[in-house]
């Protein structure tokens, strides 16, 4: 199968401009995109080189991001129960590092830097905070097309809707479960019930029939949630095949224009993902290729200062794999986060 065939390409565009979160057969049936049948082979076909996800407004669920770049790191980073991504990357030869993209509470981060802090005499270890991102997108099918708009880059207090959470805990989940990954509604379900067992039960509000072989049925109540109480950003695309186009990299930008480095990126990139930190300073994930980068730096009246760079190494012949251990860091019975001291204890000592 062609991974760049123009239909592809056009449904990855149509999806990631979706204004709602919905599931494959909701894709099918209300926007402009292939039959359910379609979408599924496509899915079997490219497995997980093809993941489109609901992201949402981590903020308003009382997270933040911090993005690690741990250099020469031991086999239990990849077990850091924080992370919702991960890759290998590179500034240097012979250098490895892995890049580490982490949730974690508001209310714990004295605690979560303190637990980096003391990593630091094990890890060489970078860690830069940031506010929720968001990905650019073109349309790839169209050489001459525009982004049709920016986002907001201003730091910004987003409304907590945690009154949500503790009516129906299940969105923890499904929103976790979902993150980085792309499942159907049934699996989501199942995937759920295999990680918490009877516990599930826990996450819905009291007196709700319990179906047990039904559940999507939840998963979609948690979705028309993420609709309606904004929680839903947009849909994230992530399709290794657009990375044969150009060189992914981290770049972390310094200018006072930030939108229109943001836009000149846009404008020829394959994908850009951007994470604001303050008002003139950004972390972007970018896969673009050499001419891309010259173009933006001499088509931009104030030229950024980019302080920190790295290549993702597409060719490490290992994935990084993580998850955020949601059953570990939220209780479901007082609907807030913790901080499993115990769990971080050996952690934390490096051991």
């Amino acid at each position: 199968m062609d991974a760049l065939q123009q239909s592809i390409l056009r449904f990855l565009f149509v999806v990631h401009h979706a204004p709602q979160a919905l599931g494959t057969e909701e894709l099918a049936r209300t926007l402009d995109v292939p039959d359910a049948r379609t979408l599924y082979r496509w899915q079997d076909a490219f497995a997980d080189d093809l993941i489109y996800f609901p992201s949402v407004s981590f903020r308003a669920l009382g997270l933040e991001h911090w993005h690690l770049f741990v250099d020469d790191p031991s086999t239990e980073w990849e077990n850091f129960a924080y992370a919702i991504a991960g890759e290998w990357v590179t500034n240097r030869p012979g250098q490895r590092t892995l890049y580490l993209h982490c949730l974690a509470p508001i209310s714990h981060r004295a605690a979560f830097r303190q637990l980096l802090d003391d990593r630091k005499d094990y890890s060489d270890l970078r860690a830069i905070r940031t506010d929720d991102g968001w990905q650019v997108m073109r349309d790839l099918c169209d050489a001459a097309s525009e982004l049709e708009a920016i986002p907001t880059l201003a730091l910004h207090e987003a409304p907590l809707v945690w009154d949500v959470v503790e009516r129906f805990p299940l969105l923890i989940p499904v929103i976790f479960e979902n993150v980085e990954q792309h499942h159907s509604l049934p699996e989501l379900w199942r995937r759920i019930c295999q990680r918490l067992g009877e516990r599930v039960w826990t996450y819905l509000p009291p007196g709700v029939s319990r179906l047990p072989n039904n559940g999507k049925a939840y998963v979609k109540d948690a979705y028309v949630l993420l609709n309606n109480t904004q929680l839903f950003r947009q849909n994230i695309v992530r399709y290794r095949p657009l990375e044969t186009l150009g060189t992914p990299m981290f770049l972390h930008v310094h200018s006072a224009d930030l939108k229109g480095i943001i836009a000149a990126f846009g404008k020829r990139a394959s994908t850009l993902d951007v994470y604001p930190i303050t008002d003139t300073e950004v972390l972007l994930r970018v896969t673009a290729t050499h001419a891309t980068l010259q173009y933006v730096m001499s088509s931009v009246s104030d030229l950024p200062r980019i302080t920190d760079w790295c290549m993702v190494d597409v060719l490490h012949p290992k994935r990084v794999t993580v998850r955020f251990a949601y059953e570990l860091l939220f209780d479901p019975t007082t609907t807030e986060w913790v901080f499993p001291h115990d769990l971080f204890k050996q952690f934390r000592s490096g051991a």
